[in-house]
């Protein structure tokens, strides 16, 4: 079962896990998140999906404990997604509180540095850290 070897690798290296869907399966599945948009508070910790003001206006009653920003970059996961860039991603992370935004979409080591580091949590990716084959 792939969840549990990742959750076993998370809890060996100090890993925070979050779960995409809803908070009930997050807790039956003993994640110590969820990631999904949702208007309530919670216990675990909650990450939510943003892409433009609207939803990051949607999302605030919730107060989720990060918001993952996206696309910043072009990116292989969303092939057809109009990126944002860094001048728009910086003015929509100052309307979702800084400190809790996480950099999404087209990000490595390079792109991350063209942000604010003033604006950002981190940043998250998945070719970036996918293993190059010759």
């Amino acid at each position: 079962f792939l969840f549990g070897q990742v959750m076993r690798i998370c809890r060996r290296r100090g890993h925070v896990l979050l779960l995409a869907g809803d908070e009930r399966t997050a807790m039956r599945w003993h994640a110590d998140g969820f990631h999904q948009r949702s208007r309530r508070a919670s216990p675990l910790v909650h990450s939510a999906p943003v892409h433009d003001a609207r939803e990051i206006a949607g999302v605030k009653a919730a107060r989720p404990d990060l918001l993952f920003l996206s696309p910043i970059f072009a990116t292989n996961s969303h092939p057809g997604a109009r990126p944002l860039g860094p001048l728009s991603f910086n003015r929509l992370a100052k309307l979702g509180s800084s400190g809790r935004i996480i950099a999404l979409g087209g990000m490595n080591r390079r792109n991350a540095q063209m942000l604010s580091p003033r604006l950002i949590h981190g940043w998250a990716a998945i070719d970036a850290f996918k293993k190059k084959t010759a």
